[in-house]
Order: structure tokens, then sequence, then C-alpha cells
């Protein structure tokens, strides 16, 4: 098991993005805020979740 504070906002969105997918970016932000502590500017959790629909896409 990993320990969850050592996981990067990367990570965190990565893997509840494959959890939830109908989560919405303000969704994301919350989750990463108030459940995993991380104060990340919102315009990098959009470029990640873009990302991540990309590399399904493609």
């Amino acid at each position: 098991m990993h320990d969850r504070s050592q996981l990067t906002g990367w990570q965190i969105v990565c893997q509840a993005q494959a959890l939830h997918p109908e989560w919405t970016l303000a969704e994301h932000i919350a989750h990463l805020r108030d459940e995993e502590g991380h104060d990340t500017d919102p315009i990098w959790v959009a470029r990640w979740l873009r990302n991540i629909a990309a590399d399904r896409t493609g």
C-alpha cells in the first residue's frame, strides 16, 4: 500500500480520475484541497485532466 501523503498532485488526480471519471474540475480541486491537503492551482489540475483524456484517446 502506498503512503498517500507522499503522492504528488498529479498522481492523486490520476487516481481520482480513474475511480471517479464523472468528477468535474471543481470536484477534483475540492478533493485535492479538502481530502488530500494539497493547495494546487486549478489551471494545473485542468491541464492534468486534459492530458489524462488525451492519453486515453491517443
